[in-house]
């Protein structure tokens, strides 16, 4: 048991108890590194943290704690200098992303706006421009030819295929 008394999670993870005379178990998972925390092992800290006086709770419900969530996050980062506790990608990616700010319904609605006119923008200078004129032609006949896929001598795959890719033609040509 004393060589756990010396790691240096484990001291850090008092001197963070010690402050705050009371820590939650979501706090000790966040503070210890997953080999602490998925073994026997978490029992020991347990009874270190009760002989230390400090109380283990179940939730924080302190609004000032949760203030400090922040910064304890930050320090947990730091621990070791290399990252041991966020060696795994999808914490990490979720950390990250969860620092980023979402747009209000406001601000969804004008942005879909923008999107949509943009788009708008881009099918009339396509429709105006000519160039592809060329292009909707070759499809236009494609479209109307009347071959029946069979006589091409496909395969049953690329027979479905094909009548997928003349029904999609067809559709957006009538569009």
């Amino acid at each position: 048991m004393s060589d756990l008394q010396n790691e240096p999670a484990i001291i850090k993870l008092i001197e963070f108890a010690k402050g705050k005379k009371s820590i939650t178990y979501d706090e000790v998972n966040d503070f210890l590194p997953d080999s602490i925390v998925n073994s026997d092992r978490i029992d020991e800290v347990i009874g270190i943290l009760e002989r230390h006086n400090v109380k283990l709770e179940e939730e924080d419900i302190d609004l000032e704690i949760e203030e400090e969530k922040p910064a304890r996050s930050e320090r947990k980062l730091v621990y070791g200098e290399k990252e041991s506790s966020v060696d795994d990608p999808i914490r990490l990616y979720l950390r990250e992303i969860g620092r980023e700010k979402l747009l209000t319904a406001e601000q969804e609605v004008i942005l879909s706006k923008r999107m949509e006119d943009g788009e708008n923008i881009i099918t009339r200078v396509i429709k105006t421009s000519g160039i592809l004129l060329p292009e909707v032609f070759k499809l236009g006949v494609r479209i109307n030819a009347r071959v029946d896929p069979r006589e091409l001598e496909l395969s049953k795959k690329e027979i479905s295929e094909y009548l997928a890719e003349k029904r999609r033609l067809i559709q957006y040509y009538r569009e």
